[in-house]
């Protein structure tokens, strides 16, 4: 009787590992989708912000018809946060990408454009 309670106390050891295991996996991917979302978010509100700037004219302080000048100040994003990094690139007169470089190991790339409410997204692991 002694090795069968034995091997029961191993098997139900074994059995929690595995559950903690597959749990610890669960919530990092949670973790990762909602970093992911909240990236998204700050995007979103920068790109409402950058079709202000497009359309207000240079004297007060917008682009006229035009993204060149644009800075992060502009669209209230920040250098980093506790979600990514942000950066700026591909700036012409008529669109820009926001990149989002998360703290996680992962990239976000959003491709916006003058007058339009759609956003190109891009997501990818920053190994490749």
């Amino acid at each position: 009787m002694g090795q069968q309670q034995l091997l029961l106390i191993i098997l139900v050891t074994v059995i929690i590992g595995i559950a903690t295991i597959v749990a610890i996996n669960t919530m990092q991917a949670s973790h990762d989708a909602a970093i992911e979302d909240a990236i998204r978010q700050d995007i979103l509100q920068a790109h409402a912000m950058a079709q202000g700037f497009y359309t207000k004219p240079a004297m007060l302080g917008g682009g006229d018809r035009s993204f060149t000048q644009l800075t992060l100040r502009d669209l209230s994003l920040p250098e980093e946060n506790e979600n990514a990094g942000y950066s700026l690139d591909e700036i012409s007169a008529n669109g820009f990408n926001i990149v989002a470089e998360s703290h996680v190991g992962f990239t976000v790339t959003a491709a916006i454009t003058a007058g339009s409410d759609e956003i190109v997204w891009t997501v990818s692991d920053s190994e490749e």
